[in-house]
């Protein structure tokens, strides 16, 4: 045993607690051993304090830095700087300066101005300067200067004034930094960055905002999204995006889109598209596109109204209103309700438009196409095209194809009278800004009037009518003309006599009153001529005898029937005038058995509503307007009545007799034809209604559903070229065959 004194540094104080040893000193204190116990306490007001090997240690105070040798466990630390070789655990750090660990570092709460380790665990972070760490870090809540994780990322809170950077993926639930670079993956609840966001695989967040660019590698899934250029390499799910132009390889499916160009790769969902630059690879589908927009799609659109700046799309075209300010170039299947647009291309497909309206010109390829209108400078269809197009209107040749119809504004007026009525229910321009032209009179009829038709029906123009109009020739039950009308019914007659005996026949009236006919084929005849001036109390004067002097000839001009309401219904008898009123009921517009389906169609919108009626309307009993129809009959005596003759199609042969009684639609489709054919009995039979005719004798009721619009549009060009105007009935009834044969 040695005799040499210990001796104890001045100042410092050993002290032996409970808790374990405690060393206090003004200087460095240094320890290469726990004394055999365990250090509750080192404690150096003006020096280091430096452990030369592993320790758990209570509580560390060192004025300057701490060096540990091993790893170092410790409750509370406070240094200038720390320098750890192994592991670092702590409930409390706190650095002024530097903190290094060569290991692992976790701490309850943490507070440096800069951290570099291995890894990192805090529940509490706060470092003023760069947090940098070669493994992964997991905080609670944390503020950094600068965060740069060697690994994986997860933060509950993270705000960073500089640049957040990992090498791993990233799962953070709010982050705000100067800037976000992660190599993997991000999921990030709320995220605000300043700069530029980067993610190299996927990026997912209920919030994700960039004041630079946005950049993510793989597919984007977010509630709001926004950046200046956002560019995403795989697919985009979000509820909004803004950006000033947006980049998404894959397809992208958002609610709205707010961007200056908007460029995707497959498909694009959207509910509204804001942009001036909208480039699709694959299908779009956007109920709401903001105007002015220049928009080229791949494959097709989906839309409601649009109003762009042009379109392309390859893939067909399904919308309400597309209007374009310079071009439509659309191939595939073309369904909308009007296209608008300088110039209009449809290269292939089908087309089923309403109305196409061209500023400079429209072209049609070879395809199927379906329209109401096409109007422009320049319209040009392809030899190939087919299909229907009611009215085209053009200034120059349209060219040889397929399609029927073709109507130009001029015939549509000559036909129906209704040209104005046609564009304005469709919103159509004339070319040049022009209105539609006036309706152009027939040679042999007065210009249409604002007052009611009335229907002048002969019957059995083969008696003599001449004794039956002389005065006093009564007849039993017979009830004769007011005075007012007397001179209009017998000019009525007359006229139909003439009509009856045809261009050849040369004989006078008087001639023709005496003898009769020359054909007797007809057993009736309707004349239709409007009636002006009768007087609106001629009703109420009651039927009173004609007196009928002179030959018809010499008879006074019509007079003037301006009332409707004054004439009562009277009963049909001999030289009896019968009245009755109806109302016209609107045709149905876009029903599908109608001839055209969808559209309105020509056997209806085309014909003036008022000369359309139904031939089962109801008659309306109160005389309120409409087409007023007078009937006058010719009674002969009971004797002399004729016996009807059989139609041969009653007469069934044996063999056919059941299949007659299986088939109730042909004798409904015989009726029905034999009211067109009976509005020809006194004139020339239109080719197109023998046809007509022909099929429904032979049952074929495929070939007449095909052929039903192209039978239509023979049977115009046959009264336009002779100047005749289809009677009512003639439509009302071939749009009755349209909705039988398309309802096998």
């Amino acid at each position: 045993m040695s005799d040499t004194p210990f001796v104890l540094p001045a100042g410092l104080v050993l002290r032996q607690d409970p808790a374990g040893l405690t060393v206090e000193y003004a200087g460095t204190i240094e320890l290469h051993s726990t004394l055999g116990g365990r250090v509750a306490r080192l404690s150096s007001s003006g020096g280091d304090v430096v452990l030369g090997v592993a320790m758990e240690v209570g509580t560390i105070e060192a004025a300057g830095d701490l060096r540990a040798a091993g790893a170092l466990q410790v409750g509370d630390l406070v240094a200038g700087s720390a320098q750890v070789a192994g592991d670092l655990r702590a409930d409390n750090l706190r650095v002024d300066g530097v903190l290094r660990c060569d290991g692992d570092l976790s701490a309850d709460r943490m507070q440096a101005q800069e951290v570099h380790c291995a890894g990192l665990d805090a529940t509490e972070l706060l470092a003023e300067g760069t947090v940098e760490t070669s493994g992964n870090v997991r905080l609670g809540r944390a503020r950094a200067g600068a965060l740069r994780c060697g690994g994986e990322l997860l933060v509950d809170e993270l705000t960073v004034g500089g640049e957040v950077a990992t090498l791993g993926g990233a799962e953070v639930g709010a982050l705000a930094a100067g800037s976000v670079s992660a190599g993997g993956d991000l999921k990030v609840a709320r995220a605000e960055v300043g700069g530029a966001l980067s993610v190299g695989g996927r990026l997912e967040g209920e919030h994700v905002e960039a004041g630079g660019d946005l950049d993510a590698g793989g597919e984007v899934r977010a509630g709001e999204l926004a950046g200046a250029h956002v560019q995403v390499g795989g697919s985009l799910q979000a509820s909004s995006v803004r950006a000033t132009a947006l980049k998404v390889a894959g397809g992208a499916q958002a609610d709205s889109l707010a961007c200056g160009s908007v460029e995707v790769g497959g498909d694009l969902a959207a509910g509204s598209v804001d942009t001036r630059s909208l480039k699709v690879g694959g299908d779009l589908r956007a109920p709401r596109l903001a105007p002015g927009a220049a928009v080229e799609v791949g494959g097709a659109v989906e839309a409601g109204d649009l109003q762009v700046a042009s379109l392309v799309a390859g893939g067909g075209l399904q919308a309400q209103r597309v209007q374009a300010e310079g071009a439509l170039r659309l191939a595939g299947t073309v369904v909308a309700t009007r296209l608008e647009a300088d110039t209009i291309e449809v290269g292939s497909g089908r087309l089923e438009v309403r109305v196409i309206q061209g500023g400079s010109a429209v072209r049609i390829g070879a395809l199927p196409v379906r329209a109401d209108i096409v109007i422009a400078p320049t319209v040009t269809l392809a030899p190939k095209t087919s299909g229907r197009i009611s009215v085209v209107e053009s200034a120059t040749e349209v060219g040889s194809s397929k399609v029927k119809g073709c109507l130009s504004l001029e015939d549509l007026e000559d036909l129906f009278g209704n040209a104005e009525q046609f564009l304005a229910e469709r919103q159509v321009v004339r070319l040049g800004g022009a209105p539609p032209p006036k309706s152009r009179p027939l040679e042999d009829e007065e210009p249409p009037a604002s007052e009611p038709d009335v229907l002048v029906e002969v019957e059995d123009p083969q008696e003599s009518m001449l004794s039956s109009l002389t005065p006093g020739s009564e007849q039993s039950g017979s009830q004769s003309l007011a005075p007012e009308l007397a001179p209009a019914v017998a000019g009525v007659v007359a006229a139909a006599m003439v009509a009856a005996a045809g261009p050849d026949d040369e004989r006078t009236i008087d001639e023709l009153l005496e003898d009769g006919p020359a054909a007797p084929e007809p057993a009736a005849l309707e004349v239709e001529l409007d009636l002006e001036g009768v007087g609106a109390d001629a009703g109420e004067a009651g039927l009173q005898e004609v007196d009928v002097l002179g030959d018809l000839s010499e008879l006074d001009p019509l007079p003037v029937l301006t009332s409707n309401s004054a004439l009562e219904p009277l009963a049909e008898a001999t030289l009896g005038v019968q009245v009755d009123t109806m109302t016209q009921p609107a045709p149905a517009s876009g029903a599908e058995d109608d001839l055209f389906g969808w559209a309105d169609q020509m056997l209806t919108e085309v014909v003036a509503q008022g000369a359309i009626n139904h031939p089962d309307a109801d008659l309306d009993d109160s005389p309120t307007g409409g087409v007023a129809r007078v009937k006058v009959s010719l009674e002969p005596e009971p004797a002399l009545e004729p016996e009807p003759e059989p139609e041969p199609e009653l007469t069934p042969e044996p063999a056919p007799q059941p299949e007659v009684a299986e088939d109730p639609l042909h004798s409904q489709m015989q009726d029905t034809v034999s009211r067109i054919v009976t509005c020809y009995v006194h004139t020339e039979m239109p080719p197109a209604v023998a046809r007509l005719k022909d099929l429904v004798d032979s049952r074929d009721y495929v070939r007449i559903r095909s052929d039903i619009t192209e039978i239509w549009n023979q049977l115009l060009k046959f009264h336009q070229k002779r100047g005749m105007r289809i009677q009512p009935q003639v439509t009302t009834t071939f749009n009755t065959i349209n909705s039988l044969v398309r309802k096998l």
